[in-house]
């Protein structure tokens, strides 16, 4: 699910035998609590969303699709602007401590969403929502893991290995129970709760952070004596894309040219300011020590103007450092790589969206063949004798005419203590769950909302006319928990549902199959195959390995299509294929970029690391969008096309083409840490 986070820094000189310290700072506690509630909220959160779009907003799968990976691509892109903010401004402590408040109040409009009583006020709240946690999560990612490493002493520095294994481990941690916990919460109580209770996580992540207060190191900011100029181009570039789009939308232009309106709105602005910029280093006298954008961007658009032969860093050379220079050079030379990298994230997040959506065709895997209520399975008995005898719908009408004379007199005397309205109802219940025979007629549930398991059950009972039911549908244990599902769906306030691992919870299978194949793979595998497991051929292996989870996906999703009723455990082939790549990609994409990289640019280099990941998720936007537009007719017209066998199919394609192309960067690449280019 998530993968280790990368070091601080570099140690300025290694602690002498004397020197070190094996005592860990006491305050690493609160980071290593704070990040395992903060990826709790945000993993529980981002679990439900598929489901909550597409059932309770009324929105199409492939709309899902769209709004999960834009937020992908929006949480993924802030990073960029945390590790600015913290570096050159507040420095990490206040921006882990002020963004925080952000992802709390992203939580609270998502938790109120259930107050709005129309589609299109909970479609407001969910937007709100999601861009203050995406403003948020990303904005403190890059932050946390470097704020850690500063609390060790150089004397400390040799336990940081241990500490972000265990910080890695808290990640996960976080991440798996979150996926146990708020999927049960949400079938039991309401999408309040299920999104309620990850923004309280949230707040307590910020509360135990602030704890430490106190106690922590803090590496002071550099500052940035240009900030205001640069807030001031990025809003007046936003502001003439937002006029120019404003201007074509008045003047009825097709979308054709309205992009290209705004894009040379864009360009005109961005030529501006590089003309300025171009005035400001010309001025210099003698090279100067740049950041890796500025010496880039000066290389570029001077390029045309150099000298034929000087070669492309030629013009930055003149005004910045030599050391500035090979810095910039060293980044790019690492960008050439990731270039290849967002078609990967493109599919691993898809476990998000479209793959929740597929699960939720298949048959959840219940605990326990006994279908019946226990003494926890009635949570409101007073209310459920109210709806009982209000006969609020066709469902409780129907229950109601199923209870025998004595007990409905009892559920309506007044006089019926608690204990015995909720024995009377639970005998009841069980009969009908028990009856050997389905409850379910499609008038009599009309207004009740069935969950994704119920609907599954019921296709295999009831199957359509012409249709055949699959074997073993109509076994009295399936007829059982269709029975109790039913109930459930029509008191869903007050029963409590049978736990089962569904759609949402099979998310949990990638943090628990990471965290025991990292130790496999680092410590047995990688050195078992020696030159053959270099950083970049083990990146080209999981680009393989990840089309290859997508094409088992493409399988069980034509299953699905041809009427087959498969069991939720079908996917956990393609989740420990889709594990394993991830495995060989993150984690070694992250450690190839770290060895590449001139020290002063390892900062950089996480934030383009995070900027694949958006760009991945943005991939998969545009080409739902593309795809809906080209196939036409079918799934496209119903919205359904993210979630089709040939859409599983393009993205393998995509990714084989893709991991051939690395292949091949992989063999001619140069190597700057020769024990690397060893497999060591």
């Amino acid at each position: 699910m998530s993968t280790p986070p990368a070091t601080a820094g570099e140690p300025s000189a290694a602690p002498t035998v004397e020197s070190r310290n094996d005592r860990w700072p006491t305050q690493v506690k609160f980071i290593l609590g704070n990040e395992a509630a903060e990826r709790f909220s945000y993993y529980g959160m981002k679990a439900i969303l598929a489901i909550y779009i597409t059932n309770v907003l009324l929105q199409k799968r492939d709309d899902a699709t769209n709004i999960i990976h834009l937020f992908g691509f929006a949480n993924y892109f802030m990073p960029l602007l945390g590790a600015w903010v913290s570096d050159r401004l507040w420095g990490r402590y206040h921006t882990i401590l002020w963004i925080s408040l952000s992802y709390c109040a992203g939580h609270g409009v998502m938790a109120l969403s259930d107050a709005m009583q129309t589609v299109d006020g909970k479609l407001l709240c969910l937007w709100i929502g999601l861009g203050l946690i995406a403003f948020g999560s990303g904005g403190i990612k890059p932050c946390v893991s470097a704020f850690m490493g500063d609390q060790f002493k150089p004397e400390q520095r040799h336990l940081l290995q241990k500490a972000y294994a265990a910080f890695y481990w808290s990640i996960n941690l976080g991440s798996t129970a979150s996926f146990f916990v708020i999927p049960f919460l949400r079938k039991s109580f309401s999408y309040s709760w299920a999104f309620g209770v990850p923004g309280i996580a949230m707040a307590l992540a910020t509360f135990v952070f602030w704890l430490g207060t106190r106690r922590y190191l803090r590496v002071r900011p550099t500052g940035d004596p240009y900030w205001l100029w640069k807030v001031f181009w990025i809003f007046l570039l936003t502001a003439a894309v937002f006029l120019s789009n404003a201007v074509c939308i008045k003047l009825a232009m097709p979308t054709g040219q309205r992009v290209l309106v705004n894009v040379a709105a864009g360009l005109a602005v961005i030529g501006w300011v590089t003309q300025k910029f171009h005035r400001e280093v010309d001025q210099r006298i003698g090279p100067v020590p740049g950041a890796f954008f500025a010496v880039f961007w000066y290389a570029l658009t001077k390029a045309a103007a150099g000298v034929p032969g000087e070669g492309f860093w030629a013009p930055a050379r003149a005004k910045f450092t030599e050391k500035s220079v090979d810095d910039a050079k060293s980044v790019c030379r690492i960008l050439s790589v990731f270039a290849l990298v967002p078609v990967f994230w493109s599919l691993f997040d898809q476990t998000f969206s479209t793959w929740v959506l597929q699960a939720e065709r298949m048959q959840a895997h219940f605990f326990t063949s006994d279908a019946r209520y226990g003494g926890l399975g009635l949570r409101r008995p007073a209310e459920m004798g109210e709806k009982l005898a209000a006969h609020t719908n066709a469902a409780t009408a129907f229950v109601w005419n199923q209870l025998n004379p004595e007990s409905r007199q009892l559920i309506t005397n007044r006089t019926t203590t608690k204990s015995e309205l909720k024995q009377t109802l639970l005998t009841e219940l069980n009969k009908l769950v028990m009856s050997g025979s389905s409850i379910f007629e499609s008038n009599r549930f009309d207004g009740v909302k069935l969950s994704g398991e119920s609907r599954v059950l019921v296709r295999g009972l009831h199957p359509a006319p012409g249709a055949n039911a699959p074997p073993g549908a109509s076994d009295a244990v399936s007829v059982a928990r269709l029975n109790r599902l039913l109930l459930d769906d029509a008191f869903p306030n007050e029963t409590m549902p049978l736990y089962r691992i569904g759609s949402e919870e099979m998310l949990a299978m990638n943090p628990i199959l990471v965290m025991v194949l990292v130790p496999i793979m680092t410590l047995w595998l990688y050195p078992l195959l020696g030159r053959l497991a270099t950083p970049l051929r083990r990146m080209s292996y999981g680009m393989y390995i990840a089309g290859a989870s997508f094409v088992i996906v493409a399988i069980i999703q034509t299953k699905i299509d041809a009427g087959k009723d498969l069991s939720i455990w079908w996917q956990t082939a393609p989740y420990f294929v889709l594990t394993v790549a991830e495995v060989l990609v993150s984690t070694t994409g992250l450690e190839f970029a770290f060895r590449e990289a001139s020290p002063s640019m390892k900062s950089t280099i996480m934030g383009f690391w995070s900027l694949t990941v958006a760009i991945g998720n943005l991939l998969v936007t545009v080409v739902t969008r593309l795809a809906g537009h080209i196939l036409g007719g079918g799934a496209a017209a119903s919205g359904d096309v993210s979630v089709t066998p040939t859409m599983f199919n393009f993205y393998a394609v995509l990714t084989f083409l893709v991991a051939i192309a690395f292949s091949i960067v992989a063999t001619f690449y140069k190597y700057q840490d020769q024990a690397a280019a060893q497999g060591r």
